[in-house]
């Protein structure tokens, strides 16, 4: 049974820097080291919508605003991700935006050994980059923090408890091209990932993701540090696609806003 699920929601709460996308996942927003099968295509939209309450920040802390200030910022938007299957254990896609404001490239290839038959191991490689639909490389958030173009690479495991419950756990860094912001340059950020799914009915996964990530600058008090808890389900009653409901919470932040949302992906398999 194949199974390729990525949702991009996640990067509209962090810089698009520190995340690899553009490759497949068999669950939430946790890359497994499975691939698309040889010479297929699979493509998948997906929509996010993050809810965040409005306020300054001071440092590390946000300050609270009067009531009749206070407001929910609603961030929402919709990806299209293409995946093709290069060759055995190997894939390579892209994934953008409706506005194609930013592309992420990025290749996935299923390492040829495992451990006792439950635990495979893949590796990861990507390229993001920003257009904003002009000539600049890089944009500058509401703190002066360039999101620049960066590359990525990083280790995939993927391990099997029994037949209905599985593992799959990312870690992966990123390097920023050296474009200067009022922060300074950014430095290496990383990321670690891991998603857990049981099937408790066939074809309904029950999944819990946990996302870590953190983006440096030269200026270290304004480095970003997030830790999302991500429950979720994927629905897998139609041959050929598999829909994704998930619901991003943040439980840590540091320098960005706490928000909870929710994710919609459907992952159809072209011949």
């Amino acid at each position: 049974m194949w199974l390729k699920i990525n949702l991009l929601f996640l990067l509209s709460a962090i810089t698009i820097s520190a995340q690899i996308a553009g490759v497949s996942a068999s669950k939430l927003a946790t890359y497994c080291t499975d691939v698309v099968p040889e010479n297929k295509i699979e493509f998948e939209p997906s929509i996010f919508a993050n809810f965040s309450p409005s306020g300054l920040y001071d440092g590390n802390a946000r300050i609270p605003q009067l009531p009749e200030y206070q407001c929910l910022k609603v961030n929402a938007g919709m990806y299209f991700r293409f995946t093709y299957g290069a060759f055995k254990d190997f894939e390579i896609g892209f994934s953008a935006p409706t506005n194609v404001s930013e592309v992420d490239i990025g290749a996935k290839y299923k390492l040829p050994f495992n451990f006792k038959d439950k635990t495979t191991f893949g590796l990861l490689a990507g390229l993001n980059t920003l257009f904003n639909n002009s000539n600049c490389s890089c944009e500058q958030d509401s703190m002066g923090k360039a999101t620049n173009t960066a590359l990525g690479y990083g280790l995939i495991i993927s391990h099997s408890f029994s037949k209905n419950f599985s593992l799959d756990f990312n870690a992966f860094v990123m390097s920023h091209f050296p474009v200067e912001s009022s922060a300074g340059f950014n430095k290496l950020d990383y990321s670690l990932n891991a998603d857990f799914g049981y099937y408790f009915v066939k074809g309904i996964q029950a999944c819990l993701g946990f996302n870590y990530f953190h983006t440096g600058f030269n200026n270290s008090n304004l480095n970003e540090s997030l830790l999302i808890l991500n429950p979720g389900f994927t629905i897998e009653k139609g041959e050929m696609f598999i829909i994704v409901l998930d619901t991003p919470i943040t439980v840590f932040e540091n320098n960005i806003k706490k928000s909870f949302g929710f994710g919609f992906a459907l992952t159809t398999l072209l011949n």
